[in-house]
């Protein structure tokens, strides 16, 4: 990738070793300089925040139907509040990726944006002191119908959102302070929502059939997010199986 060797030259008084593994690639119609945008943006955080004489390690390789591309660095790395709002337009705080020498904060979020247009996926893992490992996958057929480009929620944030809306949906304007009291007790799982669904039932405040229209959609957001997480999870290992010459 031309832009590997482009951010070679970038902050080299630092004197970052950059090594990028690119394995065989099918022929692509992907934008090209939507992924450099989106890769440039990473490297040039990865670097900043790379200690002086350090190393940022690059993989790129087909999965299923997606291309998937990651970028390592052992720079200061962040906490999981912090990884929770780092996509999150103008998110700034000490030591975090959007902060030092004077940047927007824009930088992640534009990036979420045009990987999630694509209907992509970006998302990172990190440990404070340890380093971080960005991932983003696109399409190998590029989506005909592009999505606008949003600075959108987390995806945490986005199933939350929408089991409100089904809170709302059948227990009406007291479904926002419901959602957010089992949230804040029990949160936001199968087992909590069985047992607050069934309550409802109990107290006569949902008949049956309602309850179980209800507990069906909510459960139905949460599988949707289980499959997601498992799958992420084991492109997880595959990365990190890689960087450690597994």
């Amino acid at each position: 990738l031309s832009v590997v060797e482009e951010m070679k030259g970038f902050m080299p008084e630092k004197n970052i070793k950059i090594e990028a593994k690119i394995e065989k690639l099918p022929v692509m119609e992907v934008d090209p300089d939507r992924v450099s945008q989106i890769l440039r943006n990473l490297l040039t955080n990865a670097i900043k925040f790379t200690p002086p004489k350090g190393r940022v390690d690059i993989l790129v390789k087909p999965r299923d139907e997606m291309i998937l591309f990651s970028v390592k660095d052992n720079g200061v790395g962040m906490s999981q509040q912090d990884q929770k709002r780092l996509f999150e337009p103008f998110y700034q705080i000490d030591n975090m990726y959007q902060h030092k020498s004077g940047g927007t904060g824009l930088g992640l979020a534009i990036s979420k944006g045009i990987v999630e247009s694509q209907n992509g996926k970006i998302w990172l893992t990190s440990q404070p002191g340890k380093g971080t490992i960005f991932y983003f996958t696109v399409p190998k057929k590029p989506v005909k119908d592009t999505k606008a480009i949003r600075l959108l929620l987390f995806s945490s944030e986005k199933s939350e959102f929408r089991i409100k809306k089904i809170f709302n949906t059948y227990i009406g304007p007291l479904g926002d302070k419901e959602f957010e009291d089992l949230r804040n007790s029990e949160g936001i799982t199968a087992e909590s929502l069985d047992k607050y669904i069934s309550s409802l039932i109990a107290s006569g405040i949902l008949q049956k059939e309602k309850a179980d229209e209800f507990k069906r959609e909510a459960l139905s957001v949460l599988s949707g997010d289980k499959k997601e997480r498992e799958e992420t999870k084991n492109i997880e290992k595959e990365v990190a199986d890689f960087f450690s010459g597994k």
